[in-house]
């Protein structure tokens, strides 16, 4: 007897197409190809509307765009993609946080949030929770992970915080990769049992600038909101309006993206050039949904792709960074393979508009410049300086060691790891 297939048997069968032309595609390593794009119409089973991928984005993107005043065209975009990911999460290997972040308040990072818990896979706005909650909530969402929505990050991870901040910092930190677990006790006495508990999970987070721990941050795309100038108008938001009027959509993009993320693993994404190690795992699961959207989708998250990752790098460097930096520049000016110490600390502190001048209300001092340089491999040894003789100071090529063969503690080796090439005029004359 011949039986009429259901929705959801024909459905399994494009899914098994589809995977069987994904290995044949990508056979060998090669990255996916244009017609690979998901481009054909889906009827949405719950609301019967026939829609397409890139159109669910499309429309996602309008909706964050008319109720945020955002800082550049990608990043509405970015949000639109951040969004489709927490519906395939189970099938991707890394998420990466979504963070807003503003120099003042008022600058409506928030209202992303509040968009994003209308928008992503079963959101869970927190401001302050436990570490054991956080975790328990996530375990308890099973293979499919909820998406967390933590608002003011900068009180959590402030000079005044709990001790239970550095805890859920680690959580942060962890939960990015499928994977992740963290055991804990349970019980009493003799019937105390060790458990594990999953933390993997999608993380969007608003806060002030400069409050976010930098492990954070490398695990990021970071939205470095404005306040809205004169003139600047966004749509009037109404949560319960706002919701109805995306409710479709979501329901079309959820419906769109469990139909794709099972394929996952069967593709290799092509990531723009120069975006490797963390950036590439941060982005390929948002390439890959733009890619398989077709149309202006996947131009559209590449470019936004490297505007927040190759743009981006070099910009706000740590302290360390800013001063090891500067010392190069204080070699390069005098011309010198090595400086005493005393005079490498007057000659930074004169630089125009220094910053060591006035580091914490005093100018930098001998142990602080020998604290900041130790990370990077650089100590202080004995030099020669002509009519002084032997002091204490600094070289590029390091001090050797007592058999003569191999020298150690120079400043050469970590300018050429840490420090981009030299941009500062005084580098750049014959530019």
């Amino acid at each position: 007897m011949t039986t009429t297939p259901t929705p959801l048997d024909l459905a399994a069968r494009r899914a098994e197409k589809d995977k069987a032309r994904t290995r044949q595609r990508t056979r060998g390593g090669r990255p996916i190809k244009k017609e690979w794009a998901t481009t054909e119409p889906m009827r949405n089973e719950e609301t019967g509307e026939s829609f397409t991928g890139s159109g669910a984005l499309d429309d996602i993107t309008a909706f964050y765009a008319h109720y945020m005043a955002l800082p550049s065209t990608h990043c509405a975009p970015t949000m639109a993609l951040w969004a489709a990911h927490t519906y395939m999460t189970e099938h991707v290997d890394v998420t990466p946080r979504l963070v807003f972040q503003s120099p003042e308040p008022g600058s409506g990072k928030t209202r992303g949030l509040e968009l994003l818990e209308i928008t992503a896979f079963e959101p869970r706005m927190t401001m302050n929770t436990s570490t054991a909650a956080l975790y328990r909530r996530i375990e308890g969402s099973g293979d499919h992970p909820i998406t967390i929505l933590q608002d003011e990050f900068d009180a959590v991870w402030s000079r005044n915080a709990s001790p239970g901040s550095e805890d859920l910092r680690a959580l942060y930190n962890s939960g990015y990769r499928r994977g992740a677990t963290v055991d804990r006790c349970e019980g009493d006495g003799a019937k105390m049992m060790v458990r594990e508990f999953r933390v993997y999970a999608p993380v969007a987070m608003a806060g002030l600038s400069g409050r976010l721990p930098g492990t954070l941050q490398t695990r990021s795309i970071l939205i470095d909101m404005q306040r809205r100038a004169p003139g600047e108008v966004v749509g009037d938001f109404r949560s319960r309006a706002a919701r109805a009027e995306i409710a479709p959509v979501v329901s079309n993009l959820g419906a769109w993206v469990s139909r794709i993320g099972p394929m996952f693993d069967d593709h290799r994404v092509a990531l723009p050039a120069g975006v490797t190690d963390r950036a590439a795992e941060l982005w390929e699961a948002l390439i890959y949904i733009a890619d398989r959207a077709g149309g202006h989708w996947p131009d559209t998250a590449r470019a936004a792709c490297r505007h927040f990752v190759l743009d981006r790098r070099g910009d706000d460097p740590s302290i360390a960074m800013r001063l090891l930096d500067d010392i190069r520049g204080v070699f390069e000016t005098q011309g010198v393979d090595h400086m005493s110490t005393p005079t490498l600390l007057k000659d930074l502190i004169q630089l125009p508009e220094s910053e060591w001048a006035e580091f914490f209300g005093k100018p930098l001092t001998v142990r602080q410049l020998a604290v900041k340089l130790k990370p990077y491999g650089v100590r202080p040894h004995q030099i020669w300086t002509p009519g002084v003789g032997k002091v204490r100071g600094y070289s590029l090529a390091g001090e050797k060691s007592a058999a003569g063969d191999a020298s150690s503690g120079g400043l050469k080796p970590a300018f050429e790891r840490y420090l981009t090439a030299p941009k500062s005029p005084r580098n750049q004359e014959s530019a």
